[in-house]
């Protein structure tokens, strides 16, 4: 399985109390309210991807900022077990 997430290279465009949520390892939603759309945004710190990995999956490989273009967002590859 592959993904990508928003992950650090966001720090700086997230308020302060998002930021400390991001830094303590939670996800930051903003506009939750209007799902779908492009105001719509979640930022995913690395340690909030890795600690709930089920025991089928396993994480291959994490390059932050490794998918280029949209604009930088941190690349996942996990594999089932």
């Amino acid at each position: 399985m592959v993904f990508s997430t928003h992950g650090d290279w966001y720090l700086d465009q997230l308020a302060p109390d998002e930021r400390a949520q991001f830094e303590s390892g939670g996800l930051v939603v903003r506009h939750e309210d209007r799902p779908g759309s492009n105001v719509c945004g979640a930022y995913h710190p690395e340690a909030y991807v890795r600690d709930p990995v089920p025991k089928s999956l396993t994480i291959v490989d994490h390059i932050p900022q490794g998918a280029l273009g949209n604009p930088f967002q941190d690349l996942w590859l996990f594999q089932r077990i």
